[in-house]
């Protein structure tokens, strides 16, 4: 029969069939979408406040690691600044007490020294005794302020010694000769100083290349070399048997005494200030009477 001849009583039922099985389908669509979302939800929600509970956990984390480096950093270092001073209050810092002879070092760093004054101003009880002047660094380095240095340090009557910045990558050799053509030691002036502080590729090359070092160096001069280290590279690198007859001068601060008694000076503050010299510097106390700091220097 042609389309055009079907009543449209037939036509209207099927229509009306239709239409109803697809809205049924329709709203199960939604029904079950919207179950599907009640389901997700609390999942979402529980995502949500697990990455707040991080985030204050990481929040903590970093507020302790920030109170415990500015603890560590600044105010641990400088608590014994803080304490009652035991010993000597003078040039700027807290002396240690019970040591009488007391010194300082200098490199270019100082820059212009009036010496005149340094030694005039100096109080009689707490007198600067000695300086350890930068002669040297690695190879070829010769310190720009070390002869006028030097010179005036002998000039105004104290005892002087003369020190090498060791560069742990550099050839002993090289830097042995740096200091020996830089440096001219003359009778009543220290042993020569190595100054120790950088560990190079590991601690057996440094051993051994500072062993050199120290071999030439005494050689020449005919007195064993004195060690300058601070109290922790010594404890880590420098403990090999073969560095006992030496004598050490130990850099430690903030300490009221080194922990260990094998050492001839101790370097206790880096922020001294002294009469005549602009900025801050090294103060240092020998381990022992000043009769026995000149049995010290070179015959």
């Amino acid at each position: 029969m042609p389309l055009s001849y079907i009543p449209i009583s037939y036509v209207l039922p099927i229509l009306a069939m239709t239409s109803t099985t697809a809205s049924r389908k329709t709203k199960k669509q939604k029904s079950t979408t919207i179950a599907k979302s009640k389901r997700t939800r609390p999942k979402k929600k529980h995502a949500r406040e697990l990455a707040l509970w991080q985030l204050v956990i990481l929040r903590i984390v970093v507020v302790v690691l920030l109170v415990s480096g500015i603890y560590y950093f600044l105010i641990h270092p400088n608590s014994y600044r803080w304490k009652p001073c035991t010993g000597v209050k003078a040039y700027g810092v807290c002396l240690p007490k019970n040591y009488d002879v007391h010194g300082f070092d200098i490199s270019h760093f100082q820059g212009d020294i009036q010496w005149g004054e340094l030694t005039a101003q100096s109080p009689s009880d707490v007198a600067m005794r000695f300086v350890l002047v930068k002669a040297t660094e690695g190879g070829d380095y010769v310190d720009d302020m070390f002869a006028q240095y030097f010179s005036e340090a002998r000039s105004h009557g104290l005892i002087r010694g003369a020190y090498h910045y060791f560069i742990a990558t550099t050839d002993p050799v090289e830097q042995a000769r740096n200091f020996i053509q830089t440096v001219q030691l003359k009778k009543g002036d220290l042993p020569p100083i190595v100054d120790v502080e950088q560990k190079g590729l590991n601690a057996m090359q440094l051993q051994n290349d500072l062993k050199l070092w120290l071999r030439l160096v005494e050689q020449h001069y005919g007195v064993p070399p004195i060690i300058y280290s601070s109290h922790k590279f010594r404890k880590k690198y420098l403990q090999h048997d073969s560095f006992n007859r030496y004598p050490f001068w130990l850099a430690r601060y903030y300490v009221s005494e080194p922990d260990r008694s094998d050492w001839v000076f101790w370097q206790h503050t880096d922020s001294g200030t002294l009469p005549g010299i602009g900025n801050q510097v090294d103060l240092n106390v020998f381990h022992g009477t000043i009769e026995q700091l000149r049995s010290l220097t070179l015959k």
